[in-house]
């Protein structure tokens, strides 16, 4: 508070403008609700987990009703973004949303040298040429991170602002074309967030495995808990009706149990690792949006039962089996007791190594092979199909892989897993009913030498012909 004490008739009395300056931690997004405030500053935005909702939950904090009488400033520096939010970006390039208006002061006002002190005067045009050669000249060593760490320090446009500078074994010219993409063209930002609910039946009952209904993102909030991910899911593809095994899942969970091991090591967990599920579309047909992820659930909720569930939902809803950690016991165990197993991936032989002794029936051990492994199929996607990434967050995530918690990159990873090892033909029922009425038989001979009709199912196991279910055959011999 500004101000002063001055003593009247032996008494102190408080004298000047008394104005107030609060000073608070944005752990909670209405930590400022309930306060009134002329200027609200929302310093660094870029580190910010819930910008959007902090934002929008101390709105009251400077209107009343549809009058704003307050001024809220949201800004920061280019190179303090958190990965995991993107929300600073989005609100930047769509800020008539928020009744915001955007403000990108570039490096080449008061740079350096070319800032006369004497006159206040910048020769912007000298400080841009020089930004740009220094740039290029650490383009040309050949050291990306050198070059985009750079434009991000001195932004001259937006989109330099953006840039992601991290260590990575991926190609960041085209990670950072991808999200320039996402930000200045509307045909690219298409993920919507939302959940999946449970179906209910006519008596209004939720129906446990049914087919789940998504509901898109409403802006609501928990009202117990308004850190509380309310829609946690993001997709950018509904399923594909009447299509069998276009989608592959993989899941990487988080370790309670890790983080314990690393307190006990003296270590900090500032950001706890969420559990990421990542569902990749497979090659369907020349007409169909295809081979790219196309839904994503990142969450850390209370209950790690909650987490498996909405795995479960996933699944149900994109009728998807899905990859897990081996190591994930709980995860297994609950699809299993509740009769779920039908949906689990089985341990994928083409990701096993050489000399493999893994016996495990479910589940991917991710060990150094698996993970070099997996790490070349992503580095192997960015580099073909950059442009059929629409995840912020993972764009975010893939540039700095390696040195910080990326789950979503690893549950996209073991899900290029899944798809290399998936033997299931993709195909549409409706073309495989009528293949039933033109049924074609296969004939096979029996150990007595008659001559009988089979036919092989859509996973290429021989069976009983649906014309002749009636004979006896063992085919195990065959």
């Amino acid at each position: 508070m500004s101000g002063y004490k001055e003593k009247e008739n032996g008494i102190w009395m408080e004298r000047g403008t008394k104005s107030m300056i609060h000073f608070r931690v944005m752990e909670k997004p209405n930590a400022f609700r309930g306060t009134s405030l002329n200027f609200m500053v929302f310093e660094e935005a870029g580190e910010f987990l819930k910008l959007k909702r902090s934002f929008e939950s101390s709105e009251d904090c400077f209107k009343e009703g549809d009058v704003f009488f307050g001024t809220p400033i949201i800004g920061g520096t280019s190179n303090n973004m958190e990965i995991e939010s993107d929300d600073y970006m989005e609100m930047f390039y769509n800020a008539e949303r928020y009744n915001l208006k955007p403000v990108f002061i570039k490096a080449s006002k008061v740079f350096g040298s070319f800032f006369d002190m004497s006159t206040g005067k910048s020769d912007v045009k000298g400080a841009e040429e020089y930004v740009m050669a220094e740039a290029q000249r650490r383009k040309e060593s050949g050291d990306l991170q050198t070059y985009y760490s750079y434009l991000q320090e001195n932004p001259l446009e937006v989109e330099h602002a953006f840039f992601k500078s991290g260590a990575t074994p991926f190609d960041l010219n085209k990670i950072n074309t991808q999200i320039g993409n996402i930000m200045t063209n509307k045909n690219f930002d298409i993920v919507k967030k939302g959940r999946l609910d449970w179906p209910k039946n006519k008596d209004g009952k939720t129906v446990f495995g049914g087919k789940p209904i998504w509901v898109d993102d409403d802006g609501s909030l928990d009202a117990n808990d308004i850190n509380k991910e309310m829609f946690p899911f993001e997709m950018i593809e509904r399923p594909l009706d009447g299509i069998k095994n276009a989608h592959v899942a993989a899941v990487d969970p988080y370790h309670i149990d890790d983080e314990l091991e690393e307190m006990k090591k003296g270590g900090k967990v500032d950001n706890k690792s969420k559990g990421s599920m990542c569902v990749y579309r497979r090659f369907v047909d020349t007409n169909t949006v295809c081979e790219l992820p196309v839904a994503f659930y990142t969450d850390r909720p209370y209950s790690k039962e909650a987490f498996y569930e909405n795995c479960l939902k996933m699944c149900i809803y994109y009728d998807s089996r899905i990859l897990v950690e081996y190591n994930d016991d709980g995860f297994l165990k609950y699809f299993i007791k509740n009769k779920m197993q039908r949906y689990l991936k089985e341990r994928p032989r083409s990701a096993d190594s050489p000399n493999s002794k893994a016996t495990n029936k479910y589940g991917v051990h991710m060990k150094s092979f698996q993970k070099k492994l997996l790490t070349e199929l992503v580095d192997e996607y960015v580099k073909k199909h950059h442009e059929d990434i629409y995840f912020l967050k993972l764009l975010n995530e893939l540039a700095v892989y390696g040195k910080q918690n990326t789950d979503r990159v690893m549950s996209f990873g073991m899900a290029l897993i899944h798809s290399m090892d998936a033997e299931r033909k993709v195909y549409d029922e409706k073309e495989d009913e009528e293949a039933e009425k033109m049924f074609i038989p296969h004939f096979g001979r029996k150990n007595d030498g008659t001559i009988v009709s089979i036919h092989r199912d859509t996973d290429g196991n021989l069976q009983k012909s649906r014309r002749s279910p009636n004979f006896d055959y063992d085919f195990s011999d065959d």
